[in-house]
């Protein structure tokens, strides 16, 4: 906030002093060097190499970056990098500075990274890497104490490893010996410089006085007292009193660079872009006149300086654990749907009470207390987090108390959508900040927060958004340019621009800033407004279509002045022609010439008009209430509805609830392109159940194939497909279970992502189920079967209680000795739910069945033949169990008594000479048969009376052919008899005699 002209011998004595202090120091490290080799894992059609990078002007912050190449024609599904944090470790890492160059792809996933407690590694997991693609991946660590100077690195594929990575790190000890050298060149300079330092910020602060036109009191002689004052207060009172203890939060290292390189949020829906935020210090005696003046002046300046007066914390809500806070109000324009939201906050680093002492990055990473509209009080850490003006390229612009200030972001999406915060005021407390400076005239502080959000909303039009982060700093009389990448817009028409910013340290008194965009021709042209002018752009104000948002929300700001004490939120229209169609980045510039500020947060909305798919989820038939075990079908229908507008690689999913089991066999598409009925398996047809993560998933829209989803244009034909999901024991009564889908896409036109989700249905469950009871029966459609006929056996039951639960049904029956089951003949019969299984294996039938929650009976049916086993008129009793787990089982039983068919008798005799001469043998044989199939002769006797002439020869009677053999065979007195048991087959049986012709 130094905006004068400075003194020329003043800063070139500083200049000469730090010059002679930077003369390079020679010092030597020694350390086993990897080779190229070891850096690189190359196998299988995978590339991967590793490096270090110093991104941070810290020595101890290392950035390691992976270069991942597949070169194979085929997708990667599931790549780690196993990175080894055990015992003796070189670096820590922290988790939340993971980043993609590019980021992934459609088709692919976000990279993510967690510890692996049992490995004892930081795993970063890539999934579906398409083909003959590279990502490149960051993650910032810090140096460890241990002695190791090398990270390895395991390279995986689905738990396959393919080599490891070697990783040069330079050790704690060689990072100690620079450090004592940087800090010998600094102690040697350090009293000089701040004293030529005090000197020329007197210097600046009269020209300030001399050279300014306002008629207030002297705002620059003030300063110059003032800050003399400040400086000897904080550098050299023996008195001041110990500082509070600084609360602290988990490590989260400073981000490399200076940010705005890429989006952190971009979306293209229906939706609009809105900013609020408030200052977390206040004016300690706000009563005084040139105090009101000064907070209350609505035009663009000011004739008093922030420096005028002594500043203290603002705490506005009432909480006793807190020592900052302040109040802001948005409004959402009616949307309720919250499709992002990123808070952002910013102070200055410095602690005190000694100059040059400041806030730890424990001390900056502490949580911020966050309070919605709707109540919610939640503690939230930041994600990312830049000290403005210092990193290694570019060590300091003189910005803000002592030289620097912090940047922190988090995102707060899911605490507004969790308890439906829309439109309302926001509180935030415990901004980190130095009790040393509180009471005080203060030349270089602030504090202060901003809440950008995003709506998504059907009465809106179609907008581009693209948020952007980081920490701008931009000193008096220089120029900071830099350029926002991967800027999406509507490829033509009108863009109806809008921009908002999130910047601190810029106010009223000291001018010359601005805020430009580079057109098509080369122009800068500067974004302004009549609250936020040419030459005094950031001038702490929180402003809405140049609108101070404290008069268009009276009464709920809080602090609610219209001068925001160093922190400026404006939300304002960017002229057409600006900005083009079709632009994809942004080249953006800060200036002043008097005014020291710093730009954190830059976010922009415009129009972009992409494919808009209108999807909605309904239940089949749907019931009051539901049941567990019963079976319900969903139905999703979805179509492009915005013309002229194409989407590629559509797909819809739809996740379950914990409470929901997809019914196997029962997703099909109804109608539109791909319909028919689909597998659950992947690979096969366009759709799929991931049992892993319970979701449908269903490539739409014409040409979808296996593996990728098709083009949806607005004359395509609307798509709608079903499945079946059973509820489960999971469910409890009265509670709700939801469900619902979505659809994502990515425009042809802008490439930029399409997602939108349907409204949401939900099943409810019925009140405390009752058990069920009970009851089964067995019958056979024959029971008098005859031998080798086959017959039918049905077992059913049902539940004989109203409104009661039979949770499990197993029918089971092991088939007796006599019958034999006729393959494929089992079958259910009855309303769903079916048996989950039905089979038969060794004679034994099993069904199994759901949970029953209706009194309907259910059977099933199978058939047996009754074999050789069996006997005619003895009893064969078939026994089934039929068990609920709950009721005592149910044994039904049903007898059978098999019977024969009368057989018919046919017989023949023969003989092997009919013409003997006397005294010659000849041989007789008698045989007979059964002439009817599955019938019986029940005994048969033959017999033969020699006649007159004739000699039975002794021994000579026989039988032939299968069993039954004859019970009797015999010859007595010239005549022959034989004696057959049961005959139950057609087969031919014989007896032969042998006889002399006498």
């Amino acid at each position: 906030m130094n905006k004068a002209v400075k003194n020329f011998v003043s800063y070139l004595m500083i200049t000469m002093l730090f010059i002679l202090n930077l003369l390079p120091m020679m010092n030597a490290f020694a350390q086993e060097v990897t080779s190229d080799a070891e850096k690189t894992v190359e196998k299988d059609g995978l590339k991967v190499i590793g490096k270090i990078e110093d991104t941070s002007s810290q020595e101890d912050i290392k950035t390691v970056t992976y270069e991942v190449t597949n070169t194979r024609d085929v997708p990667i599904k599931n790549l780690i990098l196993k990175q080894k944090n055990n015992n003796d470790s070189p670096i820590k890492f922290v988790l939340d500075t993971l980043s993609e160059e590019r980021g992934p792809t459609s088709l692919e996933e976000q990279a993510k990274v967690e510890t692996n407690e049992k490995d004892q590694t930081t795993d970063i997991k890539l999934l579906n890497l398409q083909p003959n693609s590279t990502r490149k991946i960051t993650i910032n660590g810090q140096i460890t104490t241990k002695a190791s100077s090398k990270l390895l690195v395991s390279v995986l594929i689905e738990d396959n490893e393919k080599g490891t990575l070697v990783i040069d790190l330079p050790n704690k000890d060689m990072l100690a010996d620079k450090e004592s050298v940087s800090k010998e060149k600094q102690e040697t300079s350090e009293t000089k410089v701040e004293n030529q330092a005090n000197e020329t910020v007197s210097s600046t602060n009269e020209m300030t006085a001399t050279t300014s036109n306002e008629t207030k009191p002297d705002a620059g002689k003030a300063t110059e007292s003032i800050q003399e004052t400040a400086l000897t207060q904080a550098t050299e009172s023996p008195e001041q009193p110990p500082l509070k203890a600084q609360p602290t939060g988990p490590l989260v290292p400073p981000t490399p660079g200076r940010g705005f390189n890429t989006p952190i949020y971009q979306s293209v829906h229906k939706g609009e872009l809105f900013s609020t935020g408030n200052t977390n210090l206040k004016i300690a005696n706000e009563n005084t006149a040139a105090a009101q003046t000064f907070l209350n002046t609505r035009g663009a300046s000011s004739g008093y300086a922030i420096n005028n007066f002594p500043l203290e914390f603002a705490d506005v809500d009432n909480d006793p654990n807190t020592y900052n806070s302040s109040r802001a109000y948005i409004d959402l324009n009616g949307a309720k749907e919250i499709a992002w939201a990123g808070l952002f906050w910013s102070a200055s680093r410095y602690k005190g009470p000694a100059y040059g002492t400041n806030l730890s990055d424990e001390e900056i990473s502490a949580p911020v207390q966050f309070t919605t509209p709707n109540g919610t009080v939640q503690r939230v850490s930041p994600q990312r987090y830049h000290r403005i003006d210092q990193d290694a390229t570019n060590p300091g612009q003189r910005f803000g108390y002592n030289n620097t200030g912090f940047s922190n972001y988090a995102d707060v999406t899911s605490i507004l959508q969790g308890d439906k915060s829309a439109t309302g005021s926001y509180t935030l407390a415990d901004i980190p900040m130095t009790s040393s400076l509180n009471g005080q005239y203060q030349y270089y502080n602030f504090s202060g927060w901003s809440l950008f959000v995003v709506t998504k909303d059907q009465a809106s039009k179609s907008r581009a958004f693209s948020i952007y982060y980081g920490a701008r700093g931009n000193a008096a009389g220089t120029n900071n340019e830099f350029t926002m990448s991967n800027f999406l817009t509507a490829k033509q028409g009108n863009l109806d621009p809008i921009v908002t910013w999130f910047t601190v340290q810029g106010d009223k008194y000291w001018t010359g800033d601005n805020a430009q965009i580079k057109n098509s021709a080369g122009t800068w042209v500067n974004i302004s407004n009549t609250l936020n002018p040419v030459n005094n752009a950031m001038n702490a104000t929180v402003t809405d279509n140049d609108e101070h948002m404290v008069d268009k929300y009276p009464g709920k700001f809080a602090p609610d002045h219209p001068n925001f004490l160093d922190i400026d939120i404006d939300r304002m229209a960017i002229p057409e022609g600006v900005l083009n169609a079709g632009q994809n980045q942004i080249n953006f510039r800060t200036t002043s010439s008097g005014d020291d500020y710093s730009t954190n947060a830059i976010g922009f909305a415009v129009n972009a008009e992409t494919p808009e798919f209108e999807i909605k989820k309904e239940i089949v038939e749907p019931k009051e209430t539901y049941k567990v075990g019963e079976t319900i079908t969903y139905r999703v229908s979805l179509k492009n509805t915005k013309a002229d507008s194409e989407a590629i690689n559509s797909v819809s999913k739809d996740a379950l609830d914990g409470r929901l089991n997809y019914l196997p066999g029962s997703l099909k598409i109804i109608s539109g392109p791909n319909s028919g009925e689909k597998t659950d398996a992947s690979g096969d047809d366009q759709a799929e159940y991931d049992e892993t993560n319970k979701q449908i998933i269903v490539r739409v829209g014409n040409g979808a194939t296996a593996t990728q989803g098709g083009s949806y244009k607005a004359d395509t034909a609307e798509t709608i497909y079903e499945f079946k999901a059973r509820i489960n024991e999971r469910a409890k009564a009265n509670e709700l279970v939801p469900n619902s889908a979505a659809v994502e896409a990515v425009d042809i036109l802008t490439s930029a992502k399409v997602n939108e989700t349907s409204n949401i249905v939900e099943a409810k469950i019925a009140d405390e189920q009752v058990t069920g009871k009970l009851t089964a029966t067995k019958t056979v459609n024959n029971a008098k079967p005859k031998l080798g006929e086959a017959i039918e056996y049905t077992i059913s039951f049902r539940n004989t209680i109203e409104n009661g639960v039979l949770n499990k049904v197993v029918i089971t029956d092991q088939l007796p000795k006599g019958l034999t089951y006729v393959k494929d003949s089992l079958t259910s019969v009855g309303d769903e739910p079916k048996p989950i299984s039905l089979k038969e294996a060794n004679g034994t039938i099993t069904a199994e069945y759901p949970s029953i929650t209706d009194t309907k009976e259910r059977s099933i049916r199978f058939k047996v033949i009754v074999n050789e086993e069996a006997k005619a008129g003895e009893t064969i009793l078939n026994k089934a169990k039929v068990d609920d787990t709950v009721n005592p089982p149910e044994e039904p039983e049903v007898p059978v008594v098999p019977e024969m068919n009368a057989g018919k008798l046919t017989a023949t005799k023969t003989v092997n000479n009919a013409k003997p001469k006397l005294g010659e043998t000849i041989e007789y044989t008698i045989s007979f048969r059964n002439t009817i199939e599955n019938s019986v002769l029940n005994k048969v006797v033959i017999t033969d009376q020699l006649p007159k002439g004739l000699t039975y020869v002794k021994d000579s009677l026989t039988s032939v052919g299968d069993e039954p053999k004859p019970t009797s065979l015999k010859e007595i007195n010239g005549t022959i008899t034989a004696e057959y048991p049961s005959i139950t087959d057609t087969k031919e049986r014989s007896i032969r005699l042998k006889e002399n012709v006498n």
